[in-house]
């Protein structure tokens, strides 16, 4: 049960930085590799990613 809180947590960190510089995937794998709470964390010490104005 606990790891699949573990990984549930992990994709919504994902699913919160999907706008960011490395996306979801690297979100969820960062989450996954160390802990969803300190990449929250490092999330929200993050800006998300505008795009770039077309000349």
């Amino acid at each position: 049960m606990i790891p699949a809180i573990y990984v549930l947590l992990s994709l919504l960190v994902g699913w919160l930085g999907r706008h960011r510089q490395i996306g979801f995937v690297g979100f969820t794998g960062l989450s996954l590799v160390f802990t969803p709470v300190l990449i929250l964390l490092v999330l929200m010490m993050t800006h998300e990613s505008r795009p770039r104005p077309s000349a």
